[in-house]
């Protein structure tokens, strides 16, 4: 169902798959970056990550639900982060902090940043933007932030942390969609 497409560097995977949703591209396309000169969360804060070290990428959707129901979509995405992580990880036990945030251990292990586009009052499409910290974090987030690997006390399977958050939100998706009023077309 999903086609992925990896890049060395974006300034970001949110805006690259914006621009393929303006063209028309359909539900399915991850876009995926081993770094992002630009990445930002919420509130146009920075996202930082060493090139290599984490997971960022972005799910384009095609949801046709009502612009009021979007949060969900958030919620989603942060469900699979943390059942993804878990089922890795079982000795992790993550928490979510809404709207956006993962946690482990009161620290930020992972942001969702969702963009759309609307047509009327329905959206015609979705970007969910996933940035994890598997391996790093900047030093000055300390406080703030952890990175799976120091959970762990070692490098972590960042393929299967990805396989396992797409599996997860691929179910979810599909569940929670046909609970939605969903655009006639």
């Amino acid at each position: 169902m999903y086609r992925i497409h990896q890049f060395r560097e974006l300034t970001s995977t949110n805006d690259f798959a914006l621009a393929l949703g303006e063209a028309g591209a359909s539900e399915g396309v991850i876009i995926r970056a081993d770094f992002q000169s630009r990445g930002r969360g919420r509130f146009s804060r920075e996202w930082i990550s060493e090139g290599g070290e984490n997971l960022l990428f972005t799910i384009l959707i095609r949801p046709g639900i009502q612009a009021n129901q979007a949060a969900l979509l958030t919620h989603v995405a942060a469900v699979s982060v943390k059942e993804g992580i878990e089922k890795i990880y079982p000795e992790i036990e993550c928490k979510l902090k809404k709207p956006n945030d993962v946690l482990i251990r009161g620290k930020k292990v992972c942001g969702i940043l969702v963009e759309s586009r609307t047509l009327s009052n329905y959206i015609d499409f979705a970007v969910i933007g996933i940035g994890i910290n598997t391996d790093y974090y900047p030093e000055s987030l300390n406080k703030y932030a952890i990175s799976i690997s120091e959970e762990i006390k070692r490098k972590t399977e960042k393929e299967a942390v990805f396989d396992a958050v797409i599996s997860k939100f691929s179910q979810k998706y599909h569940e929670t969609l046909p609970m939605l009023i969903r655009n006639p077309k």
